[in-house]
């Protein structure tokens, strides 16, 4: 299990070579986001999960400039305060989101590509 009273319960960032963050066989718990993973060159971000919350902002965060992005949370549940998934590719990549159960304090699942 993670846990982190304030900013990210995991932060994983790339510039180029992409991004795998998997948490499945635990919790991950933050006081802000918890999980934010990002690319900001062309790489992929994926993102694997059990339960994740996030306390002051998204349960997870993930961008791509490019290389797309996939989130498998059918393992567990996604908590955000303000949104449970928010992800944004920022160029052509595509992103997929397989969910089990998520809720967001004002969005439950945002995507952007």
């Amino acid at each position: 299990d993670v846990t982190s009273d304030s900013g990210y319960g995991i932060l994983a960032v790339s510039t180029g070579g992409g991004v795998s963050v998997d948490s499945s066989a635990g919790t991950v718990t933050s006081g802000s986001i918890g999980i934010g993973a990002g690319d900001n060159s062309a790489g992929a971000v994926s993102i694997t999960t059990a339960d994740v919350t996030g306390m002051g902002r998204d349960g997870i965060y993930a961008m791509s400039n490019g290389g797309g992005i996939t989130i498998d949370s059918s393992a567990g549940t996604v908590t955000g305060a303000i949104a449970g998934i928010n992800a944004q590719d920022n160029s052509v990549g595509a992103v997929s989101v397989t969910v089990d159960d998520v809720t967001g304090g004002m969005i439950g699942i945002r995507t952007i590509a």
